[in-house]
C-alpha cells in the first residue's frame, strides 16, 4: 500500500515513518511514479 506525501493534510507524527507512541517503523521512503509517497508495510498497519 502507498500513501503520496502530497496528499498528507494533517500529520501527527514527529517522523512520517514511525509510529508515535510505540515507535516502531510502519513504513518506508519511497518515489512512485515521480512523487515522494510512503511505502506501508503490510501487516504494520491496521485501520478502521
Amino acid at each position: 500500500m502507498k500513501c503520496f506525501k502530497e496528499r498528507i493534510s494533517q500529520d501527527f507524527t514527529a517522523e512520517q515513518t514511525s509510529c508515535p507512541s510505540c515507535g516502531s517503523v510502519f513504513a518506508r521512503d519511497s518515489l512512485v511514479r515521480g512523487a515522494p509517497a510512503l511505502k506501508i508495510i503490510g501487516g504494520k498497519v491496521t485501520f478502521k
